[in-house]
């Protein structure tokens, strides 16, 4: 229902970023990914919407969707070229970055995130990921502890 309304609205407003941007976030929700990411580059491709780093965004979060952190970070580093004052594009690299075990990178990127967040929802999120950031490092900090004690006792 949702995408036959946008389907209306994108042919009567073509060039609506926002349109295409929801079409693609609804499909990336049901599974249909290629369909989604068709749909961001559209985006990314409007003439007077071009350097809108929302497209590369939520491109780079499908691709994290699909397990592919190359293409995620690819897309991510656009969105950041584009605007480097969006808070929530490094969460999103943090999330690469921690399922790559880049767990001080996400710490890093998320410690930016906090001094530009103005939002008491930005901050939250922030704050969220950072935590989970914290919890990934102590337990590799424990493996780490744990390998290095099963390497000794050989």
């Amino acid at each position: 229902m949702a995408l036959r309304i946008l389907d209306r609205g994108h042919a009567r407003y073509p060039n609506s970023i926002y349109l295409i941007l929801c079409r693609g976030e609804i499909l990336s929700q049901v599974g249909d990914v290629v369909k989604a990411i068709k749909c961001f580059e559209e985006a990314s491709q409007i003439e007077n919407t071009q350097g809108n780093p929302l497209p590369y965004i939520n491109a780079a979060r499908t691709y994290q969707q699909l397990s592919q952190p190359c293409s995620a970070l690819s897309h991510i580093a656009v969105a950041l070229q584009y605007d480097s004052f969006l808070p929530m594009t490094y969460v999103d690299l943090a999330q690469i970055y921690l399922n790559l075990g880049r767990t001080k990178d996400a710490l890093q990127g998320l410690d930016y995130a906090l001094t530009i967040a103005r939002h008491c929802s930005e901050i939250r999120d922030v704050l969220t990921a950072r935590t989970i950031a914290n919890i990934q490092l102590e337990l590799e900090e424990k493996e780490g502890i744990t390998r290095a004690n099963s390497n000794s006792a050989i």
